[in-house]
């Protein structure tokens, strides 16, 4: 638990509402349910596979004061990052353990699909007025601004001035975002370019 790290959380962050008791302990009672196994993989530096991530349903008969002390019973999915230990003597809970993605941002690269039905059948063409069914995908590309702080228990600046993101569907060089110059946005990340170029300290975009 002591190297737990999510997105630059600890575990007791991490799951706040879970661990939402006054002394952040978890609810009694609260359960991990059906678990599925998303990806197998390996953390830098390894040879075998010990990474692994894995989708659970929490089940909790109420929250603590941490997370508004609501009496009744939730369910909610969370994704956990498990990491394999051969070499520790005397676990007893198998060589598998939650270790966290040991990011120490906040950062994500989502698909997203989004779909909205017109039911109303007068409104189906695109005449004025109207408003036909249609169908988005993307990618969500997001980075938080702030960190984790342990020692207040808080989140505090980052201190990161640009970002460069990478993977499938993004350009090869990534897009970098810098904090937003406009009106409105100041305090976000917003594109800057697609070169993958990191510029200098201080600089600004007004890209929408």
């Amino acid at each position: 638990m002591n190297t737990y790290k999510q997105t630059s959380r600890d575990f007791f962050a991490d799951f706040r509402t879970l661990c939402s008791e006054t002394d952040n302990l978890c609810v009694r009672g609260s359960e991990f349910r059906n678990p599925n196994i998303l990806f197998i993989g390996r953390y830098p530096g390894s040879t075998t596979d010990d990474l692994a991530v894995v989708e659970v349903m929490i089940r909790q008969p109420r929250t603590g004061p941490l997370a508004g002390d609501n009496p009744n019973p939730i369910e909610y999915t969370k994704t956990l990052v498990f990491k394999r230990d051969d070499v520790t003597p005397g676990l007893t809970a198998g060589n598998w353990y939650l270790h966290g993605n040991q990011r120490a941002f906040d950062w994500s690269i989502e698909p997203q699909y989004f779909s909205s039905i017109q039911t109303n059948a007068a409104k189906l063409n695109n005449a004025s007025g109207g408003a036909p069914s249609f169908m988005v995908s993307g990618l969500r590309l997001a980075f938080s601004t702030t960190v984790f702080d342990p020692a207040t228990r808080g989140f505090t600046t980052s201190g990161v001035y640009a970002v460069r993101l990478k993977g499938p569907g993004l350009p090869a060089a990534g897009i970098v975002y810098v904090p937003s110059a406009t009106s409105g946005q100041v305090g976000s990340f917003r594109p800057l370019n697609k070169t993958g170029v990191i510029p200098s300290p201080g600089t600004t975009t007004t890209i929408a």
